[in-house]
């Protein structure tokens, strides 16, 4: 027999909708937590919720609470995408025109390229992600 959640799970769509909103989801960060939602509302606790989506009972918690104040908007990731570029976006085009012109680039190639035209200094791993 299942124990009653203590934590009321706020209703903010009909099951129906949630059904809808899962198969429509292209985001799998944001499908993981609809599925979530999913088993809460199947009347699981949060511990048996976050159990079958394999995260920490913690991360369950907040994510009911993000989806209790919130809804769907609640649950959508909230990260700035990690350390700005050092290479401005104008930088970057005229790096992928400057690129474009040979095919046959060398990560340290590349890497020396941008030190000379604009004085940035990136690791050989960060060039071979640019590339």
């Amino acid at each position: 027999m299942v124990r009653p959640e203590g934590i009321f799970i706020e209703r903010h769509m009909t099951v129906e909708e949630l059904d809808k909103q899962i198969k429509l989801e292209k985001n799998a960060t944001l499908l993981k937590r609809l599925y979530f939602i999913k088993y809460r509302y199947g009347e699981l606790s949060v511990e048996e919720s976050i159990q079958r989506i394999g995260s920490s009972k913690q991360t369950g918690y907040t994510w009911q609470e993000r989806w209790n104040q919130d809804g769907y908007d609640g649950l959508k990731p909230r990260y700035s995408g990690g350390r700005r570029s050092k290479l401005a976006d104008k930088q970057k085009e005229q790096l992928k025109i400057m690129l474009t012109k040979r095919d046959d680039w060398t990560t340290e190639a590349a890497r020396e390229l941008i030190f000379k035209e604009f004085d940035v200094k990136y690791s050989l791993k960060q060039v071979r992600v640019i590339l």
